[in-house]
């Protein structure tokens, strides 16, 4: 059988690890914005609805702004998916392919991105903008009317943004993932726009893989699932580590049933890390 080395799919998985970094660091790094400036602000800011407006509108404008790159990074991500998937099933083949894969301007409303872009129009930050703007502005409303201090204000607007936890904690390690760029804290609208600059990342790289798959003009072709096998694997992924596809690429989950990858139902699809390449039986 033809297929990828080890090594291969390490530097294959790396590359899209890469991806997925830039897309959630541009996120965080707007977020960041938000933060300091709502806090640069403050001190300035009075019983003046003029002045809460104002900082309203800088924070929808600068959420839609990033809504529209996390848009934009993902039409490159899925170009650049091409790229890489094209490259790696002709160093498995050891031939050139016969065709060029399309470039895209703007995800198109076809049934293999119907998922990733229900989930940017209803999940994104483009939605939760004016709520969080209009949190943020009454938290600030609110603390001026009973006097509380800007320490206090900017505790509330932490966890409103997610910076910090409920109960108003950062731990050190947090500090440093928002120094790296990686802060990913599981509430709030922060981890939000990190995940769906994660997960849409990945979904592109699938649809251009199939794309890739299906344009093979060979009968031999397969796709082979890989598995990160380490302790944070799921148990169907373990399972389904070296399974070989039908012809059609899609593969037999634990019901029973082929799905291809991307496609599966949630349970099989939580937390994953699987991905698939190109071989030849």
């Amino acid at each position: 059988m033809k297929q990828p080395s080890d090594r291969d799919i390490k530097a294959l998985r790396r590359k899209y690890n890469e991806l997925i970094a830039q897309a959630q660091a541009k996120c965080i790094n707007n977020f960041q914005a938000v933060r300091d400036y709502v806090f640069n602000e403050l001190s300035n800011l009075k019983e003046n609805d003029a002045l809460y407006q104002a900082l309203e509108t800088y924070i929808i404008n600068r959420y839609n702004s990033m809504f529209l790159q996390l848009k934009t990074d993902i039409v490159n991500n899925y170009n650049e998916a091409g790229v890489i998937e094209t490259n790696f099933a002709e160093n498995t083949m050891g031939e050139k392919l016969r065709f060029e894969p399309a470039l895209v301007a703007v995800l198109p409303e076809t049934k293999p991105f119907k998922i990733t872009n229900r989930i940017l129009a209803e999940k994104s930050i483009l939605k939760r903008s004016r709520k969080m703007a209009n949190q943020v502005t009454q938290a600030i409303a609110d603390s001026f009317s009973i006097g509380s201090s800007i320490q206090a204000v900017q505790r509330k607007i932490d966890i409103i943004m997610g910076f910090r936890n409920i109960d108003g904690r950062i731990n050190e390690r947090a500090k440093a993932l928002i120094i790296e760029g990686k802060f990913s804290h599981r509430n709030g609208h922060i981890y939000q726009t990190y995940r769906i600059a994660r997960t849409e990342t990945m979904r592109m790289a699938h649809i251009r893989q199939y794309e890739i798959f299906e344009g093979v003009e060979r009968d031999d072709k397969r796709l082979k699932l890989y598995a990160v096998l380490d302790s944070r694997t799921r148990w169907q992924s373990a399972a389904m580590h070296g399974q070989i596809s039908d012809k059609r690429g899609r593969f037999k989950y634990p019901d029973g049933v082929y799905y291809r990858l991307g496609e599966q139902p949630k349970q099989w699809v939580i937390n994953d890390r699987e991905c698939a390449c190109v071989v030849f039986i």
